[in-house]
């Protein structure tokens, strides 16, 4: 364990103290930490954090540019001296703060400047680094959900993060806070986070490990060769689906705001039954689809707009004819034609010999909605899906 004393400048900003100093690049790494986000902890877990890993090539554009003769980093690294976990001993008299590697910081904003200090330090042995004067800002006594608002702001509202990880920072807030911590406008995103999740966790989903999530990527083309399973693992934007499902969300407050209920976790209850349900049924009744997703567009982003479209136009028609949102009923309503029961309409094909499937050929917003009204056109012309006449 370790400490160092540096020279500060102290001032109060709304409650809070904020040091301005500076830390040399080879310290960063002993008394900083950064609170990354895992896609196998819950939101409301308090070991989960809220930021992505960092990009290997943005860590070693920093290390490079820092290394360029006469090259300057003024713009400060944010942290914080989370209130708990972070040690900052002020000592007025001197105006110093000793800092503690047992208890570091947590950087808000700057992780990628961080690792590239670190890159060029160790991995490249660029030792002229070391003693580089890093300037830092550091806020006492913020609580993890503050730190989290602080990210948001800085990175939701400068700089272009993450929609889905900004949405799982908005559901961290409501589960550390309330509901009343949440604007109401973005009352769906926490609704749909929590749905999400589930859909990509759960052992009863079609979707389970298909989402993409915030700080996932796709399986590169080596992982998926030294694990050919991966092929067919992560296939869907975690984002794609914030857009897929809320249209779904809408149509249930505005026309069935009773059985959404009083919290925003019994309507993720109420939004994960109607899509479960919708989405196992048609699994079953296209199966091949679902074996190897890779193979298909329908756990694609045009199956997945253009379904969940065919799902909200159903939740209309059987509402009228009363029958319940349930695996069996949907069954009913989907059975019988080509675009819900043959795989092959949904094949990805080659598009330089053009062998795929109909679905396959729509690649955009308005292609998703014309796919959804072949499909809707395609069951009312069923002579085995009565009910949807």
């Amino acid at each position: 364990m370790a400490r160092i004393t540096v020279p500060t400048v102290r001032f109060r900003q709304n409650g809070y103290w904020i040091y301005l100093t500076s830390l040399k690049a080879a310290n960063l790494k002993d008394f900083t930490q950064v609170a990354h986000f895992r896609a196998d902890r819950n939101p409301s877990d308090p070991q989960q954090g809220y930021q992505r890993e960092p990009v290997p090539a943005k860590v070693k554009s920093v290390a490079k540019y820092l290394h360029e003769q006469n090259r300057i980093m003024p713009t400060a690294i944010v942290m914080s001296a989370r209130e708990g976990h972070s040690a900052v001993d002020f000592d007025e008299s001197r105006r110093e703060i000793t800092l503690d590697s047992g208890k570091r910081l947590y950087i808000i904003d700057g992780q990628h400047r961080a690792g590239g200090f670190r890159y060029g330090i160790e991995d490249r042995e660029w030792t002229e680094l070391a003693d580089f004067e890093v300037p830092v800002v550091i806020v006492q006594g913020l609580d993890k959900t503050e730190e989290m608002r602080q990210f948001r702001d800085i990175n939701g509202n400068q700089k272009r993060v993450s929609t889905s990880l900004v949405n799982m920072i908005l559901t961290q807030i409501e589960s550390a806070q309330g509901e009343d911590a949440i604007p109401e406008k973005d009352r769906w995103k926490v609704v749909a986070t929590l749905v999400i999740s589930r859909l990509c966790a759960d052992d009863d989903s079609p979707w389970k490990d298909l989402i993409i999530m915030p700080n996932e990527s796709r399986p590169s083309r080596a992982e998926v060769e030294e694990h050919p399973e991966l092929a067919n693992k992560r296939m869907t934007s975690a984002t794609s689906f914030y857009a897929a499902t809320r249209p779904i969300y809408e149509y249930l407050k505005e026309h069935h705001d009773y059985l959404m209920g009083a919290t925003v976790e019994s309507e993720a209850e109420v939004m994960y039954a109607v899509l479960v349900q919708f989405w196992q049924a048609v699994k079953e009744l296209c199966p091949q689809a679902f074996e190897t997703p890779a193979d298909y567009v329908i756990q694609k982003t045009p199956g997945l707009f253009a379904l969940n479209m065919v799902c909200k136009a159903l939740l209309a028609k059987m509402h009228s004819a009363r029958r319940e949102w349930v695996k069996e009923q949907f069954k009913v309503m989907l059975d019988g034609a080509q675009s819900t029961t043959d795989a092959g309409f949904w094949k990805v094909g080659d598009p330089d010999v053009g062998d795929g499937g109909e679905a396959a050929k729509y690649g955009s917003m308005k292609g998703f909605s014309d796919l959804s009204k072949l499909i809707l056109g395609d069951l009312e012309e069923s002579p085995r899906a009565p009910a949807m006449r």
